[in-house]
């Protein structure tokens, strides 16, 4: 996700969620904003995921990869979940994600810092 399109997604999104018509499957009602939730969670999740390995590779030192295929690959991770994040403070902004999921997401993001250096 390309984190400099962020706000014209969630208003994309936005408008998508209103003009769409809701979905039932087996009797379960599906909307767009719960689909939307679904992937950016699994994207947050992914993303969560992809540093965590890069960072291993990194402190392993993989022989299959140079230094800087490494760094690439930790920094695409970086990128891809800073577009995630980016869209979803905006679609909070255009309040189709509560304050509990904000909330959620903050505290994932913090808990990885448990003794945050003060200086970064």
């Amino acid at each position: 996700m390309e984190p400099t399109f962020c706000e014209m997604y969630a208003d994309f999104c936005f408008h998508l969620a209103a003009d769409l018509p809701d979905l039932s499957v087996e009797n379960e009602k599906i909307t767009f904003k719960r689909l939307l939730l679904n992937k950016c969670q699994e994207e947050f999740e992914r993303g969560e995921k992809e540093e965590e390995e890069a960072n291993k590779a990194e402190e392993e030192g993989e022989a299959k990869q140079t230094a800087e295929e490494r760094e690439e690959k930790r920094l695409r991770a970086r990128r891809r979940m800073l577009g995630n994040i980016r869209l979803i403070g905006e679609l909070y902004k255009k309040r189709m994600l509560t304050e509990r999921i904000m909330h959620e997401c903050i505290n994932k993001l913090l808990g990885q810092y448990q003794n945050p250096d003060e200086e970064n």
